[in-house]
């Protein structure tokens, strides 16, 4: 993976967005199939910060969801 990142768009605060960077590199440093990339991802988010996490790797899809305000 190159080292540069783009974010275009995300609701996270700066201290987990690093996280997720950071484990995003890691990933892609250990795997090369998309399916354990993106398994390797889910399980560290949902291990840190306790929520239902989904994550896409790949070259080609498509994608749509929607997210609620906190209460």
């Amino acid at each position: 993976m190159a080292d540069r990142v783009a974010v275009l768009n995300t609701e996270m605060n700066s201290e987990m967005l690093e996280y997720a960077v950071e484990t995003t590199r890691e990933a892609f440093g250990k795997y090369k199939v998309e399916t354990q990339i993106a398994e390797f991802i889910k399980k560290r988010l949902d291990e840190k910060y306790a929520q239902s996490w989904h994550c896409v790797v790949g070259t080609w899809y498509g994608r749509l969801s929607a997210s609620e305000e906190p209460s």
